[in-house]
């Protein structure tokens, strides 16, 4: 993994082509289809902050006329022995970065990656590559998921789930939910990223599976996800997504906020 940091840092220079690379693709009134962002990051990893405000840029911003970015910040825990213990990392984002890991034929994984929409990696910091894989997305047909009903009920987030029918070439998919929070921050006290602030968006703490669709079926669920005693009353983001079992491509997307 570290051994990935020299290709990483020679990267990290084209974050400032996010203005002229992206934005130039920005337009009004179109019909947007969700690509879900996941930034596989860490508070103990030096290169990973330029990719953090990457991911908060693309998600304020959402400088494309076809895509809905639905971005999501994963904090794996294998940074955790270098001298600051991230507090919003779990072994269940390193064990799924791994998966992919597994599917894009990779020796081993890194920080910052990014997976877009469970089809292609990047370095997080790589603002080209990134435009082209959301551009590539948009052009794929979604399923409709739709949340409804969303509502915080004491310690649990309840909502109502459904999707339209998946289509043949969809095979069996998997329904994900994830809670993160909005904004999230911390003064990191020792290890690469010591004495500096660090702010995060969508950042996961809460990741899990609440069922399964076959071709030709769609999918409904009353849902009741509780809510860890160390997330905010606010500010939580909702995001349910369908992932084909076998490619690993999300086929449909939605999000909401409470």
């Amino acid at each position: 993994m570290k051994n990935a940091l020299t290709r990483i840092a020679l990267l990290l220079g084209l974050t400032g082509a996010l203005g002229v690379g992206i934005h130039a693709n920005a337009a009004t009134g179109a019909t947007k289809r969700p690509v879900v962002l996941e930034l596989f990051t860490s508070e103990g990893c030096s290169s990973c902050p330029p990719a953090d405000r990457l991911l908060q840029s693309l998600d304020k911003d959402q400088p494309f006329a076809d895509a809905d970015l639905v971005v999501l910040s994963e904090h794996v825990d294998y940074w955790n022995g270098d001298g600051w213990v991230d507090p919003y990392s779990s072994p269940l984002f390193s064990e799924r970065q791994r998966w992919y890991a597994e599917q894009f034929g990779l020796d081993d994984i890194y920080t910052p990656q990014l997976v877009v929409d469970g089809q292609r990696e990047m370095v997080g910091s790589n603002a080209f590559a990134i435009r082209n894989a959301i551009e590539t997305a948009t052009r794929s047909e979604k399923v409709t998921l739709t949340l409804s009903n969303v509502l915080r009920d004491g310690n649990q987030v309840k909502f109502h789930l459904t999707s339209e029918d998946l289509k043949a070439a969809n095979g069996k998919a998997t329904v994900y939910v994830a809670l993160a929070e909005s904004k999230a921050q911390s003064t990191v006290a020792r290890g690469e990223n010591g004495g500096r602030l660090l702010t995060h968006v969508a950042v996961v703490r809460v990741f899990t599976a609440v069922g399964t669709v076959k071709a030709g079926n769609s999918f409904a669920k009353d849902v009741a996800i509780p809510i860890p005693s160390r997330m905010p009353a606010s500010g939580i983001r909702v995001v349910a997504f369908l992932q084909d079992d076998k490619s690993h491509k999300i086929i449909g997307a939605a999000r909401e906020m409470i």
